[in-house]
């Protein structure tokens, strides 16, 4: 059997839902909310969301026994999850799954671009699995960086990271106001 001889199942694409000015007006606070207490290089509250997911990508991508993708593991299953999740809300449609789902996808950037750009200098504290705090640990992207030739690259890489999450999170802020309007619109006009 060839991977073209499979018949998947067709997609049942569902209609978007609308969303309530309450609703609108609770996510967007929370988006800002969010977006607002962001420092520079500081902890934020989310942070602790994906540090699971990425700590678990590891052993997860270690079964490839790939090292290079083991350590990378960790920052692909941190976007994977909610872009799956995303992906999942878009088939049923659901607006503001999706929107808070594409949010966490992008904010994951925020704390991956600052985990790049101390690839070199590493003052980052951090965490692993079966590791104490005080243990020597491994940093993913020092030795990513390294293997790709880009470690004296890495702030840059790093802000640009980070610069597509701010970007990312702000589209999608937008995204979910233009669907309301045009989800508005549409039950306005009459069949």
């Amino acid at each position: 059997m060839e991977f073209s001889d499979i018949e998947f199942p067709e997609i049942e694409w569902k209609p978007w839902q609308p969303v309530s000015r309450p609703e609108l007006i609770a996510w967007t606070v929370f988006y800002v909310f969010t977006l607002w207490m962001y420092r520079p290089l500081g902890t934020h509250y989310l942070d602790a969301v994906h540090m699971i997911t990425h700590e678990a990508g590891h052993p997860l991508f270690s079964y490839t026994h790939n090292l290079t993708l083991t350590v990378a593991g960790g920052t692909l299953l941190e976007l994977f999850i909610p872009a799956a999740l995303a992906w999942a809300f878009v088939v049923r449609g659901h607006t503001t799954g999706t929107a808070f789902c594409a949010f966490m996808f992008f904010n994951a950037f925020i704390g991956i671009g600052i985990y790049m750009a101390d690839a070199r200098a590493k003052v980052l504290p951090l965490v692993s699995l079966g590791a104490s705090s005080d243990e020597e640990i491994g940093h993913d992207w020092e030795y990513l960086f390294e293997q790709s030739q880009l470690l004296r690259h890495d702030i840059q890489i790093g802000n640009f990271t980070r610069m597509i999450g701010y970007l990312g999170m702000a589209a999608t802020i937008a995204w979910l106001a233009w669907m309301k309007k045009r989800l508005d619109d549409e039950r306005a006009v009459p069949e």
